[in-house]
């Protein structure tokens, strides 16, 4: 999906929009837990404000009925430092009536955060 284009998914008015983050450190400039589809729109939207979206490429699919699971590689460039942010990502999807009505996404955030911040970080 393109930038600014809109997807089924975002017109949906059957779906429950929830968007939260397990990693609560203050390099984030988003809160934790987002409910509504506003809010997360609004969270998605301050994102692509900082980050650029350079590739999103899905290494393994699994659908199994209306689940599916997909594992990516991406990168993005954090657009204050130029820096490119390249890490795994999983997503599991839920669909309804041809419909994406559940997206859950994970990822590293350790290891994000220290790439947002270039440096390694005591544990």
């Amino acid at each position: 999906m393109r930038a600014g284009t809109a997807s089924g998914w975002q017109r949906s008015s059957t779906t429950t929009w929830t968007l939260s983050f397990t990693h609560r450190r203050r390099s984030y400039r988003l809160r934790a837990h987002h409910q509504g589809k506003g809010a997360v729109l609004e969270a998605l939207g301050r994102i692509a404000k900082d980050y650029l979206l350079e590739s999103y490429v899905p290494q393994v699919t699994v659908v199994d009925g209306d689940h599916a699971a997909v594992m990516s590689d991406v990168a993005f460039t954090q657009r204050s430092s130029g820096r490119t942010l390249r890490f795994h990502i999983a997503d599991f999807l839920r669909f309804r009536d041809g419909r994406l009505v559940e997206f859950r996404e994970f990822m590293n955030t350790f290891e994000v955060v220290q790439q947002v911040l270039d440096r390694q970080l005591a544990v």
